[in-house]
């Protein structure tokens, strides 16, 4: 289920400015940033709220999008979003992020289970 979610939010695709995005494999530099960004989000009574410019906004969505045609893709275009489009990116993008973190730790679990299974054998 957590594999199906995370394919239909990797393949989800925004439009903004009459550009197709879709949300990138990020850098180990970039989810840096997100994290530092994503630590100014609090979430009291299942309400997520972060006070953030319009400048830190366009540097985020420079940070988690990519154009589904890198051709496309023109300078300043996040500042043409529609403020409607913010919240479901946002909310979408941190889904993903929880939902990519559940997946990585089942994938670690199995590995480490099949190598602990492997070692046992070998004790025999």
């Amino acid at each position: 289920m957590d594999n199906e979610i995370l394919a239909k939010l990797d393949n989800k695709v925004y439009e903004i400015g009459g550009i197709k995005f879709k949300f990138k494999d990020l850098t180990l530099d970039e989810q840096e940033h997100v994290e530092q960004i994503q630590s100014r989000v609090t979430v009291k009574d299942g309400t997520a709220t972060g006070d953030f410019t319009g400048a830190e906004v366009r540097e985020f969505l420079n940070i988690i999008l990519e154009p589904v045609n890198p051709a496309e893709y023109q300078k300043d275009i996040f500042g043409k979003i529609n403020t409607s489009l913010i919240p479901v990116i946002m909310g979408d993008f941190f889904l993903r992020t929880v939902k990519l973190n559940v997946v990585s730790r089942n994938y670690l679990e199995q590995q480490f289970k099949k190598l602990k299974k492997s070692q046992s054998g070998l004790k025999d």
